[in-house]
C-alpha cells in the first residue's frame, strides 16, 4: 500500500460514493467527518516509507503511485500538510452538517482537498497547474447558491485561475531552458515576466483579487472560508515546491522584491476597502484579501536569501489561527444571514441582541486575524512582524497599520449589530449545535492565545519537516 493511494485515491473513491448516495446528508456528513479525522490521524502517528506497528500488524507504507505514466509522491516531509488540510476539511464539513448545507458539499470538499493533495504530490510537479484548474472546476457548485442569480465571483475566479495555467505552465517550459543552457540569459526575464503574471492570478494578487469580495458577497459563507483558506494556502505551498524545484530562484532578487511589494500592496488594499465597507461578507473578503498580503510578506522572509530559508517555516504557524478564525466569522455569518437574509448592515441592525453568541464569536475571530493579544493570532503576528522588522521595517508597519484598518471596518459593522430599538429584547436564538460550534471555536482561539506554546513549536517543526530542513 502506498502513501497516495491512502491520502488521495482512497478518499477520492469515497466522495465518488458520498455523491452517489448524497440523499442521505447526514450519513455523508459522518463518513466524511470521520474520514477526514482519521487520515489526519494517520498521517500524525504513520511514518511513510519505514516500518511500524499498527495494532496487531506490521505495516509499511510506500510513498510513490503510478497512475498514467505519471508518478505522485508523498514522503514523511508531506505528513504535516496532509494533517493540516484534512483537520481543516474536517472542520468545515462539521460546520457545513451543523446549518444542514447542500447535500453535495461533503462530496465536494472531500474532492477539493484530494485534488489539493494530489497537486502537492504530483511528480512532474508541473501538472500540478491542471490540477489546480480542476480544483476550481470542483469549487464552482461548492460556490454557487442555489436561487442565487448573481454569480460574477465565481465567473471570475473560473477566469483568472484558467488563465493561470498557461502562465505557470509557460514559465517552467522557460525555467527548464535556463537550466539546461544557463547561459542563455534572454530567457531569464521573460520567465520572470510570465511567473509575476503566472502566480499573481493564482495568488489573486491586485488587479486579480476582485473575485474574493464578489464570493464573499454572493455565496454562503462556509464554502466560502473554506475555499478562502485552503485554496490559498496550497497555492502558497506550490509556490515552495516551484522555487525549490528550481534552487536557483533563491538567489534572484527580483524574486524578493516581487514577493514583498505584492504584499504590501494587498494589505494596505484589504484594510484600506475593509474601512468602507457596509456588509459583513465583503468585510470577510477584504480580511482574505489582506491576509493573501501577509501570506506573500510570510513567505518572502525565506526566499530572500539562502541562509534565511528557515523562515519559511513560519508561514506554518499562521494556518490554524488563521482556519479557526475563518472559520468562526463563516459561522457566526451563517447564523446571522439565515435570519436576516441579508449581511447589509442597514439589515442586521439590533442582531447582536438576537445573536449574542454569534456576534461574540464573531469579534473573537476578527481580533484573531489582527493579531490581538490574548487570541490565538497574536503569535503568529508578532512573529511575522519581528521578522519583517529586520528585513523590511516599511511592510512591518504597513502590516500593523493593516490590522488597524481592518478592525475600524469591523467596528462600523459592529455598531450596526449593537443597535438597539425600542422593540428590541435581549434573547438568545442560536440552536444548541451553533451554540456548541461557536464556544468550542472561540475558547479555542482564546486558550491558543493564552498559551501559544501548544501550537507555534508544534507548527513551526512541521514547517520545517515539510520544507526539508530538519532531519
Amino acid at each position: 500500500m502506498s502513501a497516495p493511494e491512502i491520502w488521495i485515491i482512497f478518499p477520492g473513491i469515497i466522495s465518488v460514493f458520498l455523491i452517489v448516495f448524497q440523499r442521505w446528508r447526514r450519513i455523508g456528513s459522518v463518513i466524511g467527518s470521520i474520514l477526514t479525522i482519521a487520515l489526519a490521524l494517520l498521517a500524525w502517528i504513520a511514518p511513510i516509507s519505514e516500518k511500524f506497528k499498527l495494532l496487531f500488524w506490521n505495516i509499511e507504507i510506500s510513498d510513490t503511485f503510478y497512475v498514467l505514466g505519471r508518478r505522485l509522491i508523498l514522503t514523511s516531509n508531506d505528513r504535516p500538510i496532509l494533517i493540516i488540510i484534512y483537520l481543516a476539511t474536517a472542520f468545515w464539513i462539521i460546520g457545513s452538517a451543523v446549518f444542514q448545507k447542500e447535500r453535495i458539499f461533503t462530496p465536494l470538499c472531500l474532492d477539493v482537498s484530494v485534488l489539493l493533495v494530489a497537486a502537492l504530490a504530483i511528480d512532474p510537479f508541473l501538472y500540478a497547474a491542471v490540477i489546480l484548474e480542476m480544483v476550481v472546476l470542483v469549487s464552482i457548485p461548492l460556490l454557487i447558491t442555489p436561487g442565487n442569480q448573481r454569480n460574477r465571483g465565481v465567473v471570475r475566479l473560473l477566469t483568472f485561475q484558467t488563465l493561470a495555467m498557461p502562465f505557470i505552465l509557460f514559465t517552467g517550459w522557460l525555467l527548464a531552458g535556463v537550466e539546461v543552457n544557463p547561459e542563455d540569459s534572454a530567457l531569464v526575464p521573460q520567465a520572470a515576466i510570465f511567473m509575476a503574471i503566472g502566480f499573481g492570478l493564482l495568488f489573486s494578487i491586485f488587479p486579480f483579487h476582485s473575485w474574493i469580495p464578489l464570493i464573499a458577497e454572493e455565496s454562503h459563507p462556509i464554502p466560502a472560508s473554506f475555499v478562502f483558506f485552503i485554496f490559498p494556502m496550497v497555492i502558497g505551498l506550490f509556490g515552495i515546491n516551484f522555487a525549490e524545484r528550481f534552487s536557483w530562484l533563491y538567489t534572484t532578487s527580483w524574486l524578493y522584491v516581487y514577493l514583498r511589494l505584492s504584499g504590501v500592496l494587498m494589505v494596505i488594499l484589504g484594510s484600506v476597502w475593509a474601512i468602507f465597507q457596509n456588509n459583513l461578507a465583503r468585510l470577510m473578503g477584504f480580511a482574505v484579501v489582506s491576509e493573501i498580503g501577509l501570506s506573500l510578506l510570510t513567505l518572502s522572509l525565506g526566499l530572500g536569501e539562502i541562509q534565511n530559508r528557515p523562515l519559511l517555516g513560519t508561514y506554518f504557524t499562521i494556518l490554524l489561527p488563521r482556519a479557526l478564525s475563518y472559520g468562526l466569522w463563516a459561522i457566526s455569518l451563517a447564523i446571522i444571514q439565515n435570519d436576516r437574509k441579508s449581511l447589509e448592515y442597514q439589515k442586521i441592525r439590533g442582531a447582536g441582541y438576537q445573536y449574542p453568541i454569534a456576534v461574540t464569536g464573531l469579534s473573537i475571530a476578527v481580533l484573531s486575524l489582527i493579531g490581538f493579544p490574548l487570541t490565538a493570532g497574536f503569535s503568529s503576528s508578532t512573529s511575522l512582524w519581528q521578522y519583517l522588522s529586520q528585513q523590511f521595517s516599511l511592510a512591518a508597519k504597513i502590516s500593523v497599520l493593516g490590522s488597524i484598518g481592518l478592525i475600524i471596518g469591523y467596528l462600523r459593522g459592529l455598531s450596526a449589530l449593537l443597535e438597539r430599538s425600542e422593540e428590541m429584547n435581549w434573547k438568545v436564538q442560536e440552536n444548541v449545535g451553533e451554540r456548541i460550534l461557536l464556544i468550542v471555536a472561540s475558547v479555542s482561539l482564546i486558550i491558543l492565545g493564552i498559551f501559544p506554546q501548544l501550537y507555534t513549536t508544534q507548527l513551526l517543526n512541521m514547517g520545517l519537516t515539510f520544507l526539508n530542513l530538519v532531519p
